[in-house]
């Protein structure tokens, strides 16, 4: 996504910490990590810094960029850094893919759409 917070405070969207529910989560790129495709906002810098301590125990489904599977995060995942941003694998099969042409996965084959337009009316139906 080009810029998730925009987009997000756009709609007036509230969303939860991942790391702590009970808080709201501040959407701002101050406050947020992309991982692959998923994208997390925090409450505060200290959530942050938890969550990237022990990212599998906070992020939930994260999507493969090559199967575009949704598995959940462990230890042991597969992962690689290309052009700044972390992808996580569900298998290696899928890393070693990701690993011989990483642009080729690097962004979704999506955009998200203005609020206000036909298009995403017509996408949802």
């Amino acid at each position: 996504m080009q810029d998730p917070a925009r987009y997000i405070n756009e709609l007036g969207v509230k969303l939860t910490g991942c790391v702590d529910p009970s808080r709201s989560a501040i959407v701002d790129s101050n406050y947020m990590v992309m991982l692959g495709f998923e994208t997390f906002f925090f409450a505060d810098s200290a959530n942050m810094t938890k969550f990237m301590d022990d990212i599998p125990r906070y992020s939930g489904g994260i999507t493969d960029p090559v199967s575009k599977e949704r598995f959940t995060l462990n230890k042991n995942s597969p992962k690689s850094e290309f052009l700044g941003s972390t992808f996580f694998f569900a298998s290696e099969l899928t890393h070693g893919t990701f690993e011989k042409m990483p642009s080729m996965y690097y962004l979704p084959n999506y955009k998200m759409l203005p609020k206000d337009s036909t298009e995403t009316e017509s996408a949802i139906q």
